[in-house]
């Protein structure tokens, strides 16, 4: 989907940096293949919920261990329905927030770089309603305000649109550029209805993908 055009960026930009050598800023688990005896020294006792890809990585780095580049594409498969869209989204979000404490034990800078990465992408949409309000409707907005609200728009802009042009097709570098704020609505809005829909701690939830 396009909305996973951004997860081809973050292996582009974040994975290779860990993969030269230094502490893992991100994780996806579709690329996350950890071997069988390093996983047994980790230990792993979590819940759905607190089950986070960067927190495993994280554990592997701390024990001298290295990632590799996997020799191959890995393929995305999304979700197959709005429903599931949000479950993922919503898994992703409290994943990483109920590890939080474990992140920023091991390592305060990659845990705040994340908070920031959440308020980057799930908030870039909202850069386009105060550019609106400021130069349509002639809103008053505090400047500050706005030049944080453009800088995440732009960014957020550029983030998929790289991914986009990753795929080397030209369709969808147009189709992201049209459709790109109705995307990026698509998303924020997920973050709003997560928090009045929070997932329960103790059920595991099944997520339908293609």
């Amino acid at each position: 989907t396009l909305a996973d055009c951004i997860r081809v960026t973050d292996c582009e930009v974040f994975c290779r940096q860990f993969n030269r050598g230094h502490i893992p800023r991100i994780a996806h688990g579709e690329g996350l293949v950890v071997r069988a005896d390093v996983a047994a020294q980790v230990g792993w006792d979590y819940g759905t919920y607190g089950a986070e890809d960067l927190l495993m990585a994280m554990y592997v780095h701390t024990l001298g261990y290295r990632f590799g580049f996997i020799p191959a594409y890995v393929e995305i498969s999304p979700p197959t329905s709005r429903q599931d869209f949000f479950k993922q989204r919503r898994r992703w979000l409290f994943s990483f927030f109920r590890a939080g404490a474990v992140l920023r034990e091991v390592s305060p800078s990659t845990f705040y770089f994340g908070i920031y990465r959440y308020i980057l992408g799930w908030t870039g949409f909202i850069g386009l309603y105060l550019l609106v309000a400021d130069n349509v409707l002639g809103l008053p907005i505090d400047p500050l305000i706005f030049s944080m609200s453009a800088f995440n728009l732009g960014s957020y802009f550029l983030a998929y649109q790289f991914g986009a042009a990753s795929l080397r097709s030209w369709k969808y570098s147009v189709k992201m550029f049209v459709l790109q704020f109705v995307v990026a609505f698509y998303e924020g809005s997920t973050v709003i209805l997560s928090v009045f829909r929070p997932p329960s701690k103790t059920s595991f939830e099944v997520i339908r993908k293609v």
